[in-house]
C-alpha cells in the first residue's frame, strides 16, 4: 500500500498537466487539417485562383470525431470542478495561516490610522510598550506598535515583560498596605488574548470648571482604546490603577498570540455580525486581506 501511495504522490501532482497536454493535442489533431486547407485558401487568393479552386470540400464529421468532440467537452468541464476545489483549498490554507501561524502585525494603513486618530485627540505622551520576553512575535508586534505611537508624535519605552519578575509599586500615601507587589507572570496572564491598556498613578483632580464638566476630557487610556479600535483591531481592554505612578501612566500590554480560530479577527467581522451574529468562518477571511 505504501508504494501505491508513494506512486500516487509522484503522479497526482502532474495529474492536470496531462489532462491539459491531451486536450491540447487532440485539439491540434481536429484542426490541424483544417488550417492547413485554410492556409491554401488564403495562397490561393493571393494568387488569384478561382473561387472553386480554392475552396475546401465539405468535412464529414465521422463518429470518431463526434465522441471525441464530446470527450473535449468532458474534459474541460473536469477541469474547470478541479479548478474550483483548488480555489476552495488555497482560501481555506490562507485562512488557516492568518489563524493559526502567521505572526500578528499592523499594515501601513492601520498605522496611519492610529496615528490620525491620536494626533488629532490627545497631546504628544510617554507609553509604556510592555511584550513577552523571549516571544519574538509578541516582540515583533509590539514594534509595530511603537512605530505606530512614535508615528502619533508619542514616545514609545520598550519594556520586556518577565513571567519570574515581581514588581512592588508604593501605593497613595496613607492607605494600607503602603506597597503593593505583583508578579509580572499576573500581567501576562492577563494580556494572552488581547491587546490591554493600563492607565496607572494617583486619580485626576474632579472638574474645576463648567466646561470641564459639561466636556471632560477623555482619558489617555481611552484615546488609545478608540485610536486602536479606529485602526480595525477589536478586543482591546483598558483599565485604570491608583498608585504613585506618575500621572497619566499608561502601559499597553502585548501577551503571547493565541493559537485557535479566533486569534486573527478579521477586519470586517464584527460590522456584519451587528445585525446577524454568527461564527467566524473561512469565507471571512478575504484572498486580498492584508495580513496583521
Amino acid at each position: 500500500m505504501s508504494i501505491l501511495a508513494w506512486v500516487w504522490d509522484k503522479i497526482v501532482g502532474n495529474f492536470m498537466w496531462a489532462i491539459i497536454a491531451s486536450v491540447l493535442l487532440f485539439i491540434w489533431s481536429k484542426v490541424r487539417s483544417r488550417l492547413e486547407r485554410s492556409w491554401h485558401w488564403l495562397v490561393g487568393i493571393f494568387r488569384k485562383k478561382t473561387a472553386t479552386a480554392t475552396s475546401a470540400a465539405p468535412v464529414k464529421v465521422s463518429k470518431f470525431d463526434s465522441m471525441g468532440i464530446w470527450f473535449l467537452v468532458l474534459a474541460i468541464v473536469v477541469l474547470t470542478l478541479w479548478n474550483q476545489k483548488l480555489e476552495h483549498d488555497v482560501h481555506r490554507l490562507q485562512a488557516e495561516m492568518i489563524r493559526y501561524v502567521l505572526p500578528r502585525q499592523l499594515t501601513k494603513e492601520q498605522i496611519d490610522t492610529f496615528r490620525n486618530y491620536l494626533s488629532s485627540h490627545s497631546q504628544p505622551h510617554e507609553v509604556r510598550i510592555k511584550y513577552i520576553s523571549g516571544d519574538r512575535e509578541s516582540q515583533g508586534y509590539a514594534g509595530d506598535f511603537a512605530s505606530a505611537f512614535r508615528a502619533g508624535n508619542w514616545l514609545p519605552n520598550f519594556m520586556p515583560l518577565s513571567p519570574v519578575a515581581i514588581t512592588c509599586n508604593e501605593n497613595v500615601p496613607g492607605s494600607k498596605p503602603p506597597f503593593t507587589c505583583s508578579s509580572e507572570l499576573q500581567q501576562v496572564v492577563n494580556s494572552l488574548e488581547e491587546i490591554s491598556i493600563m492607565r496607572t498613578g494617583p486619580n485626576p483632580p474632579p472638574p474645576s470648571t463648567l466646561e470641564e464638566k459639561l466636556h471632560p476630557t477623555p482619558s489617555l487610556d481611552a484615546v488609545i482604546s478608540e485610536a486602536l479600535r479606529a485602526a480595525g483591531l477589536q478586543g482591546i481592554s483598558s483599565g485604570y490603577s491608583n498608585n504613585a505612578d506618575p500621572p497619566n501612566t499608561v502601559t499597553v500590554f502585548i501577551g503571547h498570540r493565541p493559537r485557535d480560530r479566533y486569534a486573527v479577527i478579521p477586519q470586517n467581522f464584527y460590522e456584519k455580525t451587528r445585525r446577524n451574529p454568527r461564527e467566524i468562518t473561512d469565507d471571512d477571511f478575504e484572498v486580498d486581506d492584508k495580513l496583521r
